[in-house]
């Protein structure tokens, strides 16, 4: 099946709510994530979603069915070090994309990695200040959840809130 590609709400650090175009596979009705978001959050690669049409472009609509994914999104404050933070990544068995700012980058943990080790890594470099990093999409069952931005269990998930 041809990719398309569609747009993801999110709220920028003014609040100015934008788009960010993924791509996707169609599935019947439905369209499936087929790229990893940089700057939405509260949605996961291989997420199923509805879309609304508008003048030729597609754009989310609601979540149909979970992929119970990990989405974290990272700004690293040295880009030197993001081609070892890529490698680490790897090593965990996440698969990892850079964004059009050279700093940010974003991971897909599947639901068969544990999260935890990967929660530690980020914590620790972000104890050394080497990064900052924001948990956009929780999906997995057994995760502690606490409250806070980027921080939502599978049932309550929508982009862009």
């Amino acid at each position: 099946m041809l990719d398309s590609k569609l747009i993801l709400p999110y709220k920028d650090d003014e609040g100015i709510i934008r788009g960010e175009t993924v791509m996707a596979t169609r599935e019947g009705n439905y369209y499936r994530i087929k790229s990893i978001p940089i700057y939405a959050s509260k949605i996961a690669l291989y997420d199923l979603i509805g879309v609304r049409k508008r003048e030729g472009v597609l754009y989310f609509k609601e979540i149909i069915e979970s992929s119970e994914r990990n989405v974290i999104q990272m700004m690293v404050f040295n880009d030197r070090q993001i081609k070892a933070i890529g490698e680490d990544l790897e090593q965990f068995g996440c698969m990892w994309r850079r964004g059009g700012d050279k700093y940010l980058i974003a991971f897909d943990v599947p639901k068969h990695v544990s999260y935890q080790p990967i929660k530690d890594w980020l914590d620790q470099g972000e104890r050394e200040l080497r990064w900052g990093y924001r948990e956009a999409c929780l999906s997995h069952d057994g995760i502690e959840k606490p409250p806070g931005l980027g921080r939502v269990s599978k049932d309550t998930r929508h982009p862009g809130g």
